[in-house]
């Protein structure tokens, strides 16, 4: 195969350029304006659930500790918050 058309390009680079501005939209979303941005914490933890997914599988599960000496709210994921 050789290379792509400008046409097929162009479409690729649209697609990629549209993914990754939505990721940047739902990212802010989630930090600024999202149910979790009212809650103290890392920005992180409110933008994605890479953050619990660190704490509960790399570190096995000092998550929950990290909840309640940061927080001092009862060990909830994200979601349930």
């Amino acid at each position: 195969m050789g290379p792509l058309p400008d046409s097929q390009f162009s479409l690729v680079i649209a697609v990629t350029c549209i993914y990754f501005l939505y990721i940047g939209a739902w990212t802010v979303y989630s930090i600024y304006l999202g149910p979790l941005a009212k809650f103290p914490g890392p920005k992180l933890a409110a933008a994605t659930l890479w953050y619990e997914f660190y704490y509960d599988v790399i570190l096995r599960g000092q998550y929950e500790g990290l909840d309640q000496k940061l927080w001092k709210c009862a060990s909830q994921s994200t979601l349930e918050l």
